[in-house]
C-alpha cells in the first residue's frame, strides 16, 4: 500500500518538478541513520531502530559518520585532563 499510494506518487511528483534522480526507500533509511548519528543518538538506539542484529553491523555501515564528532571528543578529553572548565562548557552550564 505505501509503495503504490505514497512512494510512487512522490517519485512522480519530483520527476514532474524536474529532478532526475529517483531515490530508493533504502536511501531514506540511510538518511535517517545519518541524521540520528549527527544528532548524537547512541549507536545501540540506532541499531535497534534499524533492526540490526549486531552493533557491529551498525558500526561497520555508519561508523565513518562518527568522525565528525572528533572535536567534541577532543574537548571532552582536554576538559578531563585539565583543572579548568572550557568556556563552551561553562557557558552551557
Amino acid at each position: 500500500m505505501f509503495h503504490a499510494h505514497r512512494w510512487k506518487p512522490a517519485l512522480n511528483a519530483i520527476n514532474d518538478a524536474g529532478l532526475t534522480k529517483r531515490p530508493r526507500i533504502h536511501d531514506l533509511r540511510r538518511t535517517n541513520a545519518s541524521w540520528l548519528i549527527a544528532g548524537k543518538v547512541p549507536l545501540p538506539v540506532i541499531q535497534a531502530r534499524l533492526g540490526h542484529e549486531s552493533i557491529t553491523t551498525t558500526v561497520d555501515r555508519y561508523g565513518h559518520l562518527l568522525e565528525s564528532s572528533d572535536d567534541e571528543v577532543v574537548t571532552a578529553v582536554k576538559w578531563t585532563m585539565s583543572a579548568a572548565i572550557p568556556e563552551t562548557i561553562a557557558k552551557a552550564a
